[in-house]
């Protein structure tokens, strides 16, 4: 801010006319107090893009502070006053790359000095950003399209051009240093039009090269795309993809199922991205998605293919329609053949279930077991049948089995590991399976049972129950054949 500095030569000079009007012209009227004495050598410090720093020389000893100067456009106009005695000040506020003059003058009450001599300086240009890279242009429909870019250096914001040839670039806004995309709403059906986008430093800009797209003819909205699916045990299919067009006002979803004809399941409003599919049956299903408006539909988008199963990795896998059958060896009962199926799944607090049945190959009523589940750390669990409303499973078989001859207790049942991880080799039939595990169960009635386990890929090859009685009643039951859908 410029001082107030002649308030009081002014008021002496009004007062000197005064006196003047009655005195003798005859008489000599007194001289004025001086004016301080003009500063010494002006010269420039130092110079950025927005200041400079100026130095003088202080030749007077009456000056109440200095006035410095600045020229513009061959203009000049007080920019800045500074103390008495002082010798240097910087000016601040200027525009890059821009040239200016400086000049000082000292003051006091009784005038200003004769001006220290010129120093002529242009403002630095600033160190400018990297234009803008991977710059793509992407017409979402006739009247909306997409720019996006990659930025570099942190410039203080990006301007979007567009030009119609041959018309030239106007300007269609901004976004911040770390926005980089922007959306023009303002285009018309089957129309050629230039993009570009500058990073903008103070008042410099540089430039991207520029892209030319053309925008489509009013209709169908543009199909979805990026099409995945999610699997989710007990849930169904979720399916997500992505919105490449803005009026669309709703999305229908297709599913194909293996040997039957596909078909709309669901229509979704318009800006959705995902829906989840409710299964209950296992099964393969493709799924397909498209968009709509009231022009018509768009293409449908790339198909994706969804295995939906019920299944559980573990000690003993589990997933539906997972069989074992067993040539059971009684010596009480004629030697018959026993189917073990997980037949179903049930889904309690977020955990699953599956119900194991055993029925006789040729004939019969299937029998209900138990329940199995796999627990990450403990092993197998058992949950009797049928599923309490809260469960309380018990632990069939730890897994990682330990060490050899450890042991568990299981609902007062005293389980030992006769054969630890990572297991022994043991013959059945034709087959020899490796990598078995083998554990005992004695239960507080005094019956037995010695379970072989091949973890993760068949589970149970061999059991042997010791019935106890008179005489003891022993029954083996050796894998036949199995099917496991896990793998």
């Amino acid at each position: 801010m410029i001082r107030t500095r002649l308030s009081s030569l002014a008021l002496l000079a009004a007062l000197a006319g005064l006196y003047c009007l009655s005195c003798d012209n005859n008489k000599d009227i007194p001289p004025l107090p001086p004016a301080p004495t003009s500063p010494g050598w002006l010269e420039i410090l130092s110079v950025t893009d927005t200041s400079v720093t100026l130095r003088w020389q202080d030749l007077s000893n009456n000056e109440l502070g200095f006035i410095v100067y600045l020229r513009t456009d061959s203009v000049w106009a007080a920019r800045d006053t500074t103390s008495v005695n002082a010798r240097q000040v910087t000016i601040g506020g200027l525009v890059p790359a821009t040239p200016y003059g400086f000049r000082v003058t000292a003051y006091n009450e009784y005038g200003e000095s004769a001006p220290t001599n010129v120093r002529d300086v242009t403002t630095n240009t600033p160190a400018l950003p990297d234009p803008p890279t991977n710059v793509t242009v992407e017409p979402l429909s006739a009247t909306t399209v997409v720019i996006s870019w990659t930025g570099h250096d942190n410039p203080d914001s990006f301007v979007v051009q567009r030009r119609q040839p041959p018309a030239d670039w106007l300007i269609l806004g901004r976004t911040a240093r770390n926005v980089e995309q922007y959306t023009d709403l303002t285009t018309v059906e089957q129309t050629v039009y230039r993009y570009r986008v500058g990073a903008e430093r103070q008042t410099f800009v540089v430039w991207s090269d520029s892209v030319e797209i053309e925008t489509p003819a009013l209709g169908a909205p543009r199909p979805p795309d990026s099409l995945r699916i999610q699997v989710v045990l007990g849930v169904g299919v979720i399916l997500t993809w992505r919105d490449r067009s803005v009026d669309e006002i709703r999305f229908d979803i297709k599913r194909g199922i293996a040997g039957l004809p596909d078909n709309i399941i669901a229509s979704v409003p318009a800006n959705t991205t995902t829906y989840t599919d409710t299964l209950t049956e296992i099964g393969f299903y493709y799924y397909r998605v498209r968009s709509a408006n009231a022009f018509g539909e768009s293409a449908w988008a790339l198909p994706v293919e969804a295995e939906y199963r019920f299944c559980s990795d573990g000690l003993i896998p589990v997933c539906v329609g997972n069989y074992w059958e067993y040539d059971v060896d009684s010596a009480d009962v004629h030697s018959s053949i026993r189917r073990r199926v997980a037949e179903d799944v049930t889904f309690l607090s977020g955990d699953d279930y599956y119900r194991i049945i055993q029925s006789p190959l040729f004939g019969g009523q299937p029998d209900s077991l138990y329940y199995l589940r796999n627990s990450i750390g403990q092993g197998t669990l058992m949950e009797k049948h049928p599923l309490p409303a809260t469960p309380a499973p018990e632990i069939m078989f730890r897994y990682p089995t330990g060490v050899s001859g450890s042991y568990y207790y299981a609902l007062g049942d005293c389980v030992v590991v006769l054969n630890a991880y990572p297991g022994i080799s043991i013959p059945i039939r034709d087959t020899t399976y490796t990598g078995v595990v083998s554990y005992q169960r004695f239960f507080r009635n005094g019956r037995s049972i010695q379970y072989w386990i091949r973890p993760n890929d068949v589970g149970i090859v061999r059991e042997v129950e010791n019935r106890g009685g008179v005489p003891p009643v022993t029954i083996v039951r050796e894998v036949m054949r199995y099917m496991i859908l896990n793998q």
